[in-house]
């Protein structure tokens, strides 16, 4: 996310997805969860982010269904 006056968290997530969408499926891929940090600055370490850090857990469970 860029600084609070720059962009709000809504209109973040909402491209950040639209991308993410963009991507995926121009491969055939599929978006399968959301995690989004709001009010955190992507300067910080992954660890340090809340939902960055959730990802981070998921990809480590080899149970994770993705």
């Amino acid at each position: 996310m860029s600084t609070e006056d720059q962009q709000d968290p809504t209109s973040s997530r909402n491209w950040q997805l639209a991308r993410s969408r963009q991507v995926l499926e121009s491969d055939g891929g599929e978006v399968v969860a959301e995690l989004f940090d709001i009010g955190q600055s992507r300067s910080l370490p992954w660890k340090r982010r809340p939902e960055a850090s959730r990802l981070l857990d998921t990809f480590r469970d080899p149970d994770r269904g993705l």
